[in-house]
């Protein structure tokens, strides 16, 4: 029998054939799965028909005919007495209209449970089956679940449309800053190098990115072995491939030339004169620092370069000849040995204990000798890592300002006064070329010790020499700067 029913999970109306024993039922909207039962038996319905009742026979009158006269007293002929009916005619009289009606009543009865099946039935047929109320309850989600599609693909767009907005918005500010940025840096080496001529500070920029590019080739490449292996190779690959764009680039050289005809011609007094003089004579300059009073002495490798003899401006403007006796390029250390008796002389830290961040530390060198001259110059600072470039333990990171020409120079500890590292290299720009301020490394006394043990004469001279720590700062200063020494490179 087919029966409607709704879910008890969703409240779908559905319909289904159920036989006598029920039916298991899953819902095709909810997939909610339950038991249907059979309905009640209805009562059953019979056919009515009219029952034969027996009729009593009505006695007809007797017919007057003509006779002999009756007697005297007796009832005149034609006139005899009517029998009266049986008085339970009447009831079976009501009861055959009473039972009409009954069977009246009855029928449309019949009628009517006939008619509502009917239409029962028919409304069952015009109900939509389980597969057509799943497919039309598919067809709603589908349609809710492509209405929530549009809207999420809407929103989509319209957040990507922001983020490329803010994107470009973050680009345009970059690209901003990067420009006023680097227009401050042209405007730095054109007031340093070029009297303020800008042209030729972008011109001095454009070649050391175009050096930068060169030497990543090198890395990019596919060829073995053509690339700088170690700092030390790098730093003398780059200066001479951007002393050959220098010599090559004309605005650059037609600036420079007028900056220093400029300043000769505004120098007073013959003190430049007799430096630049001094100065012409040599092609590299650094600084360095007496370990011994032997004349033993410190600079850096990259400052001393492949030359076996250079010359020393020490203490009192006096110049001597040192012969280049070791070199350490992993960690571009040279050793030098004068045959002077040194002014002063600096012990160097052999201990591992490294110094702490915030440490007072001072230099003591000779930056830029063409244009600041050949007297020793101080700068202090703090320690500001225990660790160089990439985290290199070699190194501390310095506040310390350095500059061209202190390369060599050493560190001082200001409360003992020992070396403890040599000045070897500032970071001059940052990886996204912004300006690096006081940004300065030095290669440690550990490093440094090391490297002086491997040449016995000295660790001879250094271990029977006293060491009395100087009484104060100024003290150290002194000793400091009686130490120093000007490295001069040769033609």
């Amino acid at each position: 029998m087919n029966v409607e029913f709704d879910c008890p999970g969703c409240q779908q109306s559905l319909s289904a054939d159920v036989p006598a024993a029920g039916v298991d039922v899953t819902c095709p909207a909810c997939n909610t799965s339950f038991h249907v039962d059979a309905p009640a038996a209805a009562l059953p319905t019979v056919k009515a028909r009219v029952a034969s009742v027996p009729v009593t026979p009505v006695a007809k009158s007797p017919v007057n005919r003509p006779g002999p006269h009756a007697p005297a007293g007796a009832p005149p002929r034609g006139k005899q007495p009517v029998k009266k009916a049986k008085s339970g005619g009447g009831k079976e009289i009501a009861i055959i209209v009473g039972l009409g009606l009954v069977l009246a009543g009855g029928g449309y009865g019949l009628w009517a449970a006939a008619s509502k099946a009917e239409e029962k039935k028919k409304a069952v047929a015009a109900a939509p089956s389980m597969q057509e109320q799943a497919r039309q309850k598919m067809a709603e989600l589908a349609l809710k679940d492509a209405e929530r599609r549009e809207k999420e693909a809407k929103e989509r767009d319209q957040m990507i449309e922001k983020n490329r907005a803010e994107i470009a918005q973050r680009e345009k500010e970059d690209a901003a800053r990067l420009a006023r940025e680097r227009d401050e840096e042209i405007t730095k080496i054109a007031d340093e190098y070029f009297r303020g001529d800008k042209v030729a500070g972008a011109e001095f920029l454009k070649e050391a990115e175009a050096v930068n590019s060169e030497i990543n080739k090198l890395f990019a490449d596919k060829i073995e072995g053509n690339e700088p292996r170690t700092r030390t190779e790098y730093r003398e690959l780059w200066n001479r491939l951007f002393a050959e764009r220098m010599k090559s680039n004309p605005v650059i050289a037609k600036a420079r030339a007028g900056a220093m005809q400029d300043f000769l011609s505004e120098t007073p007094g013959q003190g430049f004169t007799k430096n630049a003089e001094l100065l012409e004579k040599y092609t590299a300059f650094g600084s360095g620092f007496f370990i011994s009073p032997a004349g033993w002495l410190i600079t850096n490798r990259h400052v001393v370069r492949n030359a076996d003899k250079v010359d020393l401006r020490i203490s009192g403007e006096k110049i001597v000849s040192a012969k280049v006796i070791a070199r350490d390029q992993n960690n571009d250390l040279a050793l030098l040995k004068a045959d002077v008796q040194a002014p002063a002389w600096l012990p160097i830290s052999s201990s591992d204990k490294e110094l702490e961040l915030g440490n007072n530390v001072f230099t003591i060198g000779f930056p830029n000798p063409v244009v600041q001259g050949l007297e020793p110059k101080y700068t202090d600072g703090r320690i500001s890592s225990k660790a160089g470039i990439m985290d290199d333990a070699s190194f501390y990171q310095i506040s310390v300002p350095v500059q061209p020409g202190n390369s060599g120079g050493p560190l001082i500890d200001m409360e003992s006064g020992f070396a403890v590292g040599v000045i070897t290299l500032r970071l001059d720009r940052t990886a996204d070329g912004r300006a690096a301020d006081n940004v300065s490394y030095a290669l440690k006394g550990s490093v440094l010790h090391k490297f002086v043990s491997g040449t016995p004469e000295v660790g001879y001279s250094m271990k029977n020499v006293p060491y009395e720590k100087p009484a104060d700062s100024g003290a150290i200063i002194t000793r400091a700067r009686g130490s120093a020494a000007t490295v001069l490179v040769p033609n």
